[in-house]
């Protein structure tokens, strides 16, 4: 289920910024129990509850995948619809709440051709994508940002799915789910990539205070109070030692994230400073735990070649968060 939501003008002041302790989990255990405590929104048609074969009904499950990088050329793509083909698998038993999350750079510059890829790849998942666009998708190196290719995004794959919200503006996309017993999930995507004018601007990525404001309103709607929050972009929202891709205002967000009680940040991207931290069994799909406020970030920047993703479950006020 999704539906209507208004945002009013708000003035978004810089607000704290939060501690920078971070604690990786191993990536094959579960998290542990959590307790909750103006756009239009796509709209799914009501559905009554799935049940398993085990007559187990069925929770809102989302699967997350990010930088497919998908070519011109379907041969050039075969890692990529591998992966996509073990989300449909792991998904094919409850089809009705089961969606696919994908944190930009879906293709590998935004050409046509790449978008075709993409559409016949996507085939399977319509009716149940959450996307948001990556630097790659807007332009050639990832750091040249075209204006007809940041359209594109919209206008050939999003249309071409379905999904009629739009990234180009810079406005949250937002979708309600609601898996018909009562859990409901509030995804709002956001456009974290930067209008480049040199490829020396390499790939950092912006969320803007416009959008930010949109944000900030939108989470704070009394509306949504109980309803879990997650939040997905392509830039790491965490601060980075790497100039050349850090989110510029990945402070503010998070500082956003914290205050309103986001559950679950996802994005892809890059690993930034942690990389070399982690174990080489872990450095493929990340999930970091209770970092900056937010109970469950995860990045699955590297889940093509590492041929695994996120997949996260809500259950009334329980998650659960496994790489599968």
């Amino acid at each position: 289920m999704r539906e209507k939501l208004t945002l009013n003008a708000l003035s978004i002041l810089r607000l704290w910024k939060l501690d920078q302790a971070e604690l990786i989990l191993n990536l094959d255990t579960d998290l542990i129990r959590l307790t909750d405590g103006v756009r239009t929104c796509r709209r799914l048609p009501d559905q009554q509850p799935d049940f398993n074969q085990e007559g187990v009904m069925a929770m809102i499950r989302i699967a997350h995948v990010s930088d497919l990088h998908l070519h011109c050329r379907k041969q050039d793509n075969k890692k990529a619809l591998a992966l996509l083909e073990r989300v449909r698998q792991v998904s094919s038993s409850t089809p009705a709440n089961n969606y696919t999350l994908i944190t930009g750079d879906i293709t590998d510059d935004g050409d046509p051709r790449q978008y075709r890829q993409a559409l016949a790849a996507f085939q399977p998942f319509i009716g149940h994508l959450l996307l948001a666009p990556g630097n790659h998708d807007y332009g050639p190196l990832g750091s040249i940002y075209l204006k007809e290719n940041a359209k594109a995004f919209d206008k050939l794959l999003l249309h071409g799915v379905g999904i009629q919200q739009t990234y180009f503006n810079k406005q949250p996309m937002v979708d309600l789910l609601n898996d018909g017993s009562g859990t409901q999930v509030l995804t709002v995507g956001l456009n974290s990539v930067s209008k480049t004018v040199s490829p020396w601007d390499f790939a950092r990525g912006e969320i803007g205070e416009e959008q930010l404001s949109a944000l900030h309103t939108l989470l704070s709607n009394p509306a949504y109070a109980t309803a879990h929050k997650l939040v997905y972009l392509h830039h790491r929202p965490l601060k980075c030692n790497d100039w050349f891709l850090e989110l510029v205002d990945a402070e503010d967000l998070m500082a956003i994230l914290h205050q309103q009680g986001v559950t679950v940040a996802a994005f892809g991207h890059t690993g930034g400073n942690l990389q070399e931290r982690e174990p080489p069994q872990a450095r493929v799909v990340r999930v970091f735990v209770r970092t900056y406020g937010v109970p469950y970030l995860l990045n699955a920047n590297q889940s093509v070649a590492a041929q695994k993703f996120n997949e996260m479950v809500f259950d009334g006020q329980q998650i659960t968060v496994r790489t599968v």
